[in-house]
């Protein structure tokens, strides 16, 4: 360990990896408890081997971070270790990315682990990091769509059987938030119809998702706005009756009531 982190010290982090890989190596493999390729025979050296093990997994994250190989990094761990350890450093490997503003390589990572994932809730945190991480490429439909399929999760995990109803709601929570101020942002500055088509998209998804939000009646009122600057207004005149149903004294259900009266002239 010590000539790999020397490596890295000197800024060759590629000499540190084919180090690390190769101690790993003669250690044994790590999958199914295997038994150390060094000092298999003896139990107190063994045990030294497997904290060394991961002491040197551990290092290999830093070090896949600073050669920039995240497809590497995913065969190699997926190859040695234990699936659940092999999520985990996949998931501090891509946190390490997004901390160093390599969010491409992030998502690269975690759209190994959403396909790796079998569990509903893991999947749909893995989801929605993969909505937050796009959205700092700044690629709208990328974004959307990664922003489609975590609400598709969210509706599958809410009817699985056994999972835990307080994580859900926590993440469910995390998700919403994560639809409301990206679908704001972007109407905020949108202009031409594609951007604001895609808010509609954001909007309307927020609206299937989350029956429940505080948040509906404002989302109604911003989609109905959206749909009238696309020329939409009989789309938009039944947001805004959901508005003034859902806000009857607010600003919002004064400000639809208006619109209802101006789109119903016409």
């Amino acid at each position: 360990m010590h000539a790999a982190q020397c490596h890295q010290a000197l800024g060759d982090p590629a000499q540190g990896l084919g180090a690390v890989v190769k101690l790993l190596q003669e250690l044994g493999a790590v999958k199914g408890g295997a038994a150390s390729a060094l000092h298999g025979a003896d139990p107190a050296l063994a045990q030294g081997d497997r904290e060394l093990r991961q002491e040197a997994l551990a290092a290999l994250v830093d070090l896949y971070a600073d050669v920039g190989a995240p497809h590497q990094a995913s065969a190699f761990f997926e190859r040695f270790v234990e699936p659940e350890q092999a999520a985990e450093l996949v998931s501090r490997l891509a946190d390490l990315h997004l901390e160093r503003g390599q969010s491409k390589a992030a998502l690269s990572l975690l759209d190994a682990l959403a396909k790796s994932s079998s569990n509903p809730l893991d999947l749909l945190e893995i989801r929605i990091r993969l909505q937050r991480a796009s959205t700092l490429v700044g690629d709208g439909g990328a974004s959307l769509s990664r922003m489609e399929a975590a609400c598709a999760t969210l509706k599958r995990a809410d009817l699985a059987s056994g999972v835990d109803r307080q994580r859900l709601d926590k993440l469910r929570g995390e998700l919403e938030l994560e639809v409301f101020a990206q679908s704001s942002a972007l109407y905020a500055e949108s202009h031409g119809p594609e951007s604001i088509d895609r808010v509609v998209r954001m909007l309307a998804l927020h609206l299937d998702a989350f029956p429940e939000s505080d948040r509906r009646s404002q989302v109604a009122f911003t989609l109905a706005q959206a749909l009238e600057r696309l020329g939409r207004q009989r789309e938009a005149l039944p947001l805004y009756l959901d508005v003034i149903e859902l806000d009857p004294s607010g600003e919002q259900g004064a400000l639809s009531r208006a619109r209802v009266e101006a789109l119903s002239k016409h």
